[in-house]
């Protein structure tokens, strides 16, 4: 067991650099990586049930008694995030379709691993898992109408199947994790110090069957689309963790902002381009998105475990 935890030290401590090696390992060898693809969401949907062994049912109670964090989440994510992506797309000459899948990205919400990233970045998962489910749930009904205002065209979304995606392979983990803690709360003791490491590997999995999904496209585009969602993501960082230091909240609230803000539901916008617009350029930016925000969050994850709370 100690071994475990040594390692697991170690695993969390150097998430910067096993991103890189996993970039490298994945662009080596795509096709094999890409034969794990259907295997993905399973390892999501285990990496969210290990979370939910390692939350408590009272911390969402105090959770809902001060509500302010969550308003701060959920209107940064649906005002703020929108305005920094339509400021971006009319900042930069680019052709009308990726101006347009800018401006659907920014209007999405919080993507799921964000989750992953708070536990492993040592933030405020309760807070994170309680913004994840509402922004998601908020998102077929919110993202139509922001798209609309900023971009000038409605969008037809298939709010059930949104739903439903939320609550197979997020919300449906964690309660079920949450269960077992509760009724085994003695027993899952000794594993709940290596579910980081657990977390971790999954999290390194899904990143590489991503990678290598995503290198043509990384290599087909041109470095302005890259450059300008990697710029929304910092955004997104910088803008949620101090956002929540303005309003005084904890180190670890602030960190589970960050990966709110920063981090965005690709889905959406890949499908929604398809479905409404005909266009994989449309979906440039949401396919380039989903690559670099997990690049990027294993390096503040990383950032981010050696930064101690405080009030």
């Amino acid at each position: 067991m100690q071994a475990l935890l040594t390692l697991t030290n170690f695993i969390n401590k150097t998430l910067g650099i096993w991103a890189i090696f996993i970039v490298l390992l994945a662009f080596q060898y795509p096709t094999q990586i890409r034969t794990l693809a259907p295997f993905s969401n399973y390892l999501l949907g285990f990496a969210m049930f290990c979370i939910g062994m390692s939350l408590r049912f009272h911390d969402f109670g105090n959770l809902i008694k001060h509500p302010k964090t969550l308003f701060i989440v959920i209107i940064s994510q649906y005002i703020i995030m929108p305005l920094i992506a339509f400021g971006l797309s009319k900042a930069f000459t680019l052709p009308s379709n990726f101006e347009i899948g800018i401006i659907l990205l920014g209007c999405s919400h919080s993507a799921f691993s964000s989750i992953l990233m708070t536990y492993l970045g040592k933030g405020n998962t309760t807070l994170s898992v309680a913004s994840t489910a509402i922004s998601s749930l908020l998102a077929p009904f919110l993202i139509p109408i922001i798209f609309y205002i900023l971009g000038g065209q409605w969008l037809n979304v298939v709010v059930g199947s949104m739903l439903f995606t939320v609550l197979k392979w997020v919300l449906a983990p964690i309660f079920l994790g949450l269960v077992v803690s509760a009724m085994l709360k003695k027993q899952i003791r000794p594993i709940t110090k290596i579910l980081p490491l657990i977390v971790a590997i999954s999290m390194l999995v899904i990143f590489a069957i991503l990678s290598a999904a995503r290198k043509d496209k990384l290599l087909e585009f041109g470095s302005l689309i890259l450059s300008l969602v990697v710029l929304l993501n910092c955004l997104g960082y910088a803008i949620g963790f101090f956002t929540a230091r303005f309003f005084k909240l904890s180190i670890a609230d602030s960190k589970a902002i960050a990966f709110q803000l920063g981090m965005k539901d690709a889905a959406p916008g890949i499908v929604l381009s398809i479905y409404n617009f005909k266009s994989i350029a449309t979906a440039t930016p949401s396919f380039l998105f989903n690559f670099w925000q997990n690049f990027s969050a294993l390096y503040l994850a990383d950032i981010f475990v050696n930064k101690k709370d405080k009030k």
